[in-house]
């Protein structure tokens, strides 16, 4: 994340994007919403969340519970509104925030 914070006027901002998209239409969109039906929808938050945060085993324990936390919320938000954009607009937003976060935590923002 440090790295892509830094290196954010070399393009790097459009590869966040595009793994933003990705993983909300491959989880959120598809594996969501093909679930089998005797399955509560409670399993497929589970999986989708785990998948989702075990996808991001770059970051330490702590932010990967986050993650799943997070997963668990943006499947319940796709169940309740149907809508994958909508949870890929809320997933942009927390990464814009996680980045100006860092950014504030390495002095990089005046």
């Amino acid at each position: 994340m440090t790295a892509l914070v830094l290196d954010l006027h070399t393009g790097s901002y459009r590869q966040l994007l595009y793994v933003v998209i990705a993983e909300a239409v491959a989880l959120l969109g598809v594996l969501l919403t093909t679930r089998k039906p005797q399955h509560p929808i409670a399993w497929g938050f589970a999986a989708t969340a785990l998948l989702w945060a075990l996808l991001h085993v770059q970051y330490d324990a702590l932010d990967i519970a986050q993650i799943f936390v997070l997963g668990l919320a943006l499947g319940y938000i796709r169940w309740r509104s149907g809508s994958t954009l909508l949870t890929i607009l809320l997933h942009m937003l927390n990464n814009i925030i996680a980045m100006i976060e860092t950014a504030i935590s390495l002095g990089s923002l005046p």
